[in-house]
C-alpha cells in the first residue's frame, strides 16, 4: 500500500505544479445553451421525453466534473500514449474535416463522363426467382421419386413434398450473393448452371442446408441502369468520392506540417 500512497502524492505533486502555472482561460470550463440542448437532447433519445428542470441541472453538473476530471488528466499527461484516446480524437478530426464541405456541384457532362468511366459500380447483380423442396439426407429415396413425379406435372402438390424447410420455399429476386448467405457457396455455384427457361424441377442441389430439387421461375440479367434512371445516385457517389479525396487531401496537408523522423528508415 506504500507504493500506492507514494504514487498518489507525486500525482497531487504534479497537479499543484501544473495549476500553478495554468492560465485563467485554461481553468474556466464554459457550458454554451448550445450544449445544454444537446445534453437535453441526448437525455431525450435514451428516456424517452425531455429532462425537467432538475435532470438537466443534474446533466450540467455531469457534464462539468467530466470536463473538470478531463482536463486535469491531460495536464497531467494521462492522455499521452493512450491508443483508445487518440484514435478517438483522429475519428473526432477526420469528422470536422469531412464536415467541412468544399465540393462543388459537377454539370451534367462532368457527372455523365465520371459515370462512363465508373459504371461498374452501379451495375445491378443477376437476380433469380426460384421455388424448391428440401430434403434433409442426400440419401432420400423420395428424392429421385419426386423429381419424377414433378417432371410429368410441376405443379402436383410440390409444396406437400420433402421436409419441413426452416425459412422459405420460394424466393424472389435473390442475388448470388444473398443465395451465398442462405444456402452456402456450393449451392450457388450449382444454381448458376441449372437451365432457366423451361420451369421445369431440376437437381437434386445440395447446399449447407441439405439437399434441394429446384424450380427456376424466372432469372435477370446483371445489368448497368440508363444515367437518367440514376442520375441522382450517381451525383450522390460523385459527391461522396470527391468529399473522401478531399478529407484526405486536407489529412495529408496537416501531415505535411510535421518533420517526420522513423528510426532506421530514411524520409523520402
Amino acid at each position: 500500500m506504500l507504493h500506492f500512497a507514494i504514487l498518489a502524492g507525486l500525482v497531487f505533486l504534479a497537479y499543484s505544479v501544473l495549476n500553478g502555472g495554468r492560465s485563467s482561460e485554461d481553468m474556466t470550463i464554459s457550458v454554451s445553451s448550445f450544449e445544454i440542448e444537446r445534453l437535453a437532447a441526448l437525455y431525450d433519445t435514451e428516456a424517452g421525453t425531455r429532462p425537467n428542470d432538475r435532470d438537466l441541472q443534474a446533466l450540467i453538473n455531469d457534464h462539468i466534473k467530466q470536463q473538470a476530471l478531463a482536463r486535469e488528466a491531460r495536464a497531467l499527461g494521462m492522455a499521452d500514449g493512450d491508443v483508445v484516446i487518440e484514435r478517438r480524437l483522429v475519428q473526432k478530426m477526420i469528422f470536422m474535416l469531412s464536415e467541412t464541405r468544399t465540393v462543388s456541384t459537377p454539370n451534367e457532362d462532368e457527372l455523365r463522363a465520371w459515370f462512363d468511366q465508373n459504371q461498374d459500380q452501379f451495375r445491378e447483380p443477376e437476380r433469380t426467382t426460384f421455388d424448391h423442396i428440401f430434403f434433409s439426407s442426400a440419401d432420400d429415396p423420395k428424392i429421385e421419386a419426386t423429381l419424377s413425379a414433378l417432371t410429368d406435372d410441376p405443379e402436383l402438390a410440390w409444396r406437400q413434398r420433402g421436409n419441413p424447410f426452416m425459412l422459405q420455399r420460394s424466393y424472389s429476386d435473390i442475388t448470388r450473393s444473398e443465395l451465398i448467405h442462405v444456402f452456402g457457396i456450393d449451392f450457388a455455384t450449382q444454381m448458376d448452371s441449372l437451365e432457366s427457361e423451361s420451369r421445369q424441377w431440376q437437381g437434386p442441389l445440395r447446399s449447407d442446408l441439405g439437399t434441394h430439387l429446384v424450380r427456376i421461375n424466372a432469372r435477370q440479367a446483371s445489368y448497368i441502369p440508363e444515367f437518367s434512371d440514376i442520375q441522382n445516385a450517381v451525383e450522390q457517389a460523385w459527391r461522396d468520392q470527391a468529399q473522401r479525396q478531399e478529407t484526405a487531401r486536407k489529412i495529408q496537408s496537416i501531415v505535411d506540417k510535421y518533420n517526420v523522423e522513423i528510426e532506421g528508415i530514411p524520409r523520402k
